[in-house]
């Protein structure tokens, strides 16, 4: 993780951002946006105005490892099936499945290997969203990201599973559009 961070940052050049902005990241992408925020604030760099973290459990609350990522190929898609987030005729061909699964196999090592970094509590707003069917997040677990926050904390919650933001995405850029409206 601090290595993906690193490198991000500096593709992004956030050392030198004078515009302001937000991040947002679902899933593994909040663990992502997160520790990008703690990594500028580390720095002294331009934070960003708001975090918006989605199907995410706070940094505090993260689960025992299922290794996924060590499963073989028939399990890994039968998990992937769980979460509904890919497509079913996606699963069904073997030889795309071949080419994504490392990378979700890397994805699953990722999240599943992640240690959050410790600091001061983030000097901005956080905005956490959530599946009201998720199985893997519960409610509790997205409330507690308002321990990672000085600033204002709010929960939303949408219709949906881990995946609510494909289901409800007008809401959701909705939800995004008026807090960043907000924040102007």
């Amino acid at each position: 993780m601090p290595l993906l961070i690193s490198t991000l940052v500096e593709s992004l050049d956030l050392a030198n951002e004078a515009k302001p902005f937000a991040f947002f990241g679902h899933s593994l992408g909040a663990l992502l946006a997160y520790e990008t925020a703690r990594y500028c604030q580390s720095k002294n760099w331009p934070l960003p105005k708001h975090l918006f973290v989605s199907g995410c459990t706070a940094p505090q609350d993260r689960r025992p490892a299922r290794n996924l990522h060590k499963l073989g190929d028939d399990e890994l898609i039968g998990s992937l099936r769980e979460y509904n987030g890919t497509p079913p005729e996606i699963l069904e061909n073997r030889e795309l499945m071949e080419i994504l699964l490392p990378m979700i196999r890397a994805d699953f090592q990722l999240a599943e290997e992640y240690r959050p970094s410790h600091g001061p509590a983030l000097p901005l707003g956080i905005t956490a969203l959530f599946g009201t069917r998720d199985e893997h997040v519960s409610h509790e677990e997205v409330k507690n990201w308002a321990k990672e926050t000085a600033g204002e904390f709010d929960v939303r919650a949408f219709e949906g599973d881990h995946f609510f933001i494909n289901g409800a995405a007008g809401e959701v850029l909705q939800c995004l559009s008026e807090k960043i409206r907000s924040l102007q």
